[in-house]
C-alpha cells in the first residue's frame, strides 16, 4: 500500500540537488516514488546474514587489512598480477581444493594423488602441506595455492615447512592485496611466485568504494587501470573457483572439500563460531542452537551441519553459479556437504575423475533423492 510523504523541512538547494540527481539516475520523467524505490533498493527492514557478516568485517577486520595492504603495496606494484593468469587453462578441466571435513572422510587427496589427472588444480593454503604430503605435487599436477585471508598469527603457518619449501619453487600463489604480509613473505620464502589480485568488497563504481581505492594504490606505469578484481564469495574456495573460470579460462571445474558446513552429528559447541554466536545470544544454548540448520543433500543422500556463516556463503556462491556463463560446469564432488543447486551438480569423485574429459559429462551426474526421516 502507497503512502504519501510529505517533507516540511527540506530547502530549495536541497530539492534542486534531489531533482538533479534523480535526472542522473535516469528518472527524470519518472514519479518520486520510483525513484525512492529506486534509493532504497538495497535497504532491507531486517538486516540479512550476509550484510550482517559484511558489517561485522567492515567494523573489526578492515584496520586489519588496510594495514595489511599497506605492507603488501611495494611487493604488489613490483610483482606479478592476476592478469597475467588470463586464459593460462583454457581447454583445460580444474580442481579446487578446500578443507572441509569430506576431504579426509573420503580419502580424496589419497585418490587424486594416485590419479592421471592432468588439468589444473587450485589448493586452499590450510590444505596446502597435506596435498604436498599426499603426494599432490607440482612434479606431477600444475599447482595453484590461494590466500584470502589476512590473519598475521595463522595463515603463514601453512607455508611453514620443508615440504613447501621442497616444491614452492614450481607452485603458483593467489594472493589477495590484503593477504597477511608475514604468509607473503613466508611463501615469496619457500619459492613460491606470487599472482595479486584485488578482492571485490563493495560497488566499485562508486567514488567511496573501497574496492576501488585499493585497486587505485596498485596502478602503475606498467599496469595503468591497476591489477584485477575477483569477488570471492567471502571465503577462499569461491575465490579460487572464481579465478578458474574467470581468469584461468577453465570452463570444468570438480570440488573436492568444499563442504560449507560439518559432518552430520557434530554438536555445536563444537564448531569454531559457537563461542561467538553463544555470546551473542546471551548464554542462552536454545536461541543460539537457531544459528544452526541441518541440511539434506539430496544428490549423496546425506546430511550436514551448517551455521549461518556456512550458510551465506552457500546462498551467494549459489546465486554466484547461477549467474556464471553458461559454458561453466562445476561439479560438487565433496559427496556430501550442502552446496547444491542451481548451477551446482553433484558426482562422485572417482566418477569426475574417470570423465571429467568426456564431452557428455552431465550424463554421469547424480540424480536427486528423495529424504529420509530427518
Amino acid at each position: 500500500m502507497r503512502k504519501t510523504l510529505i517533507v516540511r523541512d527540506l530547502s530549495e538547494v536541497t530539492f534542486r540537488k534531489l531533482k538533479e540527481y534523480k535526472k542522473r539516475c535516469g528518472f527524470a520523467d519518472k514519479s518520486w516514488a520510483e525513484f525512492f524505490d529506486y534509493l532504497v533498493r538495497d535497504v532491507h527492514l531486517s538486516e540479512l546474514v550476509p550484510e550482517r557478516i559484511t558489517r561485522y568485517s567492515f567494523e573489526v577486520l578492515m584496520p586489519l587489512w588496510c594495514e595489511n595492504l599497506a605492507i603488501n603495496i611495494p611487493h604488489i606494484r613490483a610483482g606479478k598480477a592476476i592478469n597475467d593468469l588470463e586464459g593460462y587453462g583454457k581447454g583445460k578441466v580444474a580442481i579446487v581444493i578446500g578443507a572441509g571435513p569430506s576431504l579426509w572422510k573420503k580419502n580424496h587427496l589419497k585418490i587424486l594423488a594416485k590419479s592421471d589427472f592432468d588439468g589444473i588444480i587450485l589448493i586452499s593454503d590450510r590444505v596446502l602441506k597435506d596435498a604436498l604430503k599426499t603426494g599432490i605435487t607440482p612434479d606431477k599436477f600444475d599447482i595453484f595455492v590461494g590466500t584470502v585471508d589476512g590473519n598475521r598469527e595463522l595463515i603463514w603457518k601453512h607455508y611453514d615447512d620443508p615440504i613447501v619449501d621442497m616444491f614452492g619453487n614450481k607452485i603458483k600463489g593467489l594472493f589477495t592485496t590484503m593477504a597477511a604480509p608475514n604468509a607473503r613473505e613466508r611463501a615469496e620464502k619457500a619459492g613460491i611466485e606470487i599472482y595479486w589480485y584485488n578482492p571485490v568488497f563493495d560497488d566499485w563504481r562508486k567514488n567511496e568504494s573501497f574496492t576501488r581505492l585499493a585497486g587505485m594504490m596498485t596502478k602503475t606505469e606498467q599496469r595503468p587501470k591497476g591489477i584485477g578484481c575477483i569477488r570471492g564469495g567471502g571465503n577462499v574456495g569461491c575465490a579460487l573457483w572464481t579465478i578458474a573460470f574467470s581468469v584461468l579460462g577453465c570452463n570444468r571445474i570438480g570440488l573436492i572439500g568444499i563442504d560449507l558446513g560439518y559432518l552430520d552429528g557434530t554438536p555445536i559447541e563444537k564448531t569454531p563460531y559457537f563461542d561467538k554466536i553463544f555470546k551473542s545470544a546471551k548464554g542462552n544454548l536454545s536461541l543460539a542452537s537457531k544459528y544452526f540448520k541441518r541440511i539434506y543433500n539430496p544428490y549423496f543422500n546425506s546430511y550436514c551441519l551448517v551455521d549461518f556463516v556456512f550458510d551465506s556463503y552457500r546462498k551467494i556462491w549459489l546465486d554466484m553459479a547461477s549467474k556464471a556463463p553458461k559454458e561453466v560446469i562445476t561439479v560438487n564432488c565433496t559427496e556430501g556437504g550442502s552446496l547444491f543447486g542451481e548451477s551446482i551438480y553433484c558426482m562422485r569423485f572417482e566418477d569426475f575423475l574417470e570423465h571429467y574429459k568426456e564431452e557428455k559429462l552431465l550424463e554421469y551426474v547424480l540424480k536427486e533423492k528423495v529424504s529420509g526421516v530427518q
